[in-house]
C-alpha cells in the first residue's frame, strides 16, 4: 500500500480553471494560485516549460519548489496578452516527478485594446 505515501496536492482553481481579469495588450496582469499539500510528507512541484504560442503569454514563478508537509505554497501567475483576443492555456503541474500524477489548470485571459469614444 504505497498510496499512503503519495503526495496529496491540490491547486486553488475553481473547477480546474483560473480566469484573469481583462488585461490591456502589452501590459501584464498578475494573480496567485495556492498549492496545498495535505499529506504528512513534503511534496515537490514543477511546471514544465512550454514554448507554445499560448504558453508565451502566460508565465509562472517559481517553476519548481517544495511544499512543506501539511502546508501551502503561493505561485505567481503572469498574463501578458500580445493581441486583442481570448487566450486559453493548459498549465501542467507535475508533483514529485510523477507525470502520471500531473494536474492541469486551464488559464484563461483576454487581451483588450483601450479605445476612446468621442
Amino acid at each position: 500500500a504505497t498510496e499512503q505515501f503519495a503526495a496529496q496536492v491540490s491547486i486553488s482553481a475553481r473547477n480546474g480553471t483560473f480566469e484573469f481579469p481583462g488585461c490591456h495588450v502589452g501590459d501584464a496582469c498578475y494573480q496567485t494560485i495556492r498549492l496545498t499539500n495535505s499529506s504528512n510528507l513534503p511534496a515537490q512541484f514543477q511546471f514544465p516549460t512550454d514554448s507554445g504560442s499560448a504558453g508565451a503569454v502566460f508565465d509562472v514563478k517559481p517553476r519548481a519548489g517544495i511544499i512543506p508537509a501539511n502546508d501551502f505554497y503561493l505561485v505567481l501567475l503572469k498574463f501578458r496578452p500580445t493581441a486583442a483576443r481570448k487566450y486559453e492555456y493548459g498549465l501542467k503541474c507535475v508533483i514529485n516527478h510523477e507525470p502520471d500524477m500531473a494536474q492541469t489548470v486551464t488559464l484563461i485571459g483576454e487581451g483588450a485594446i483601450p479605445t476612446v469614444k468621442v
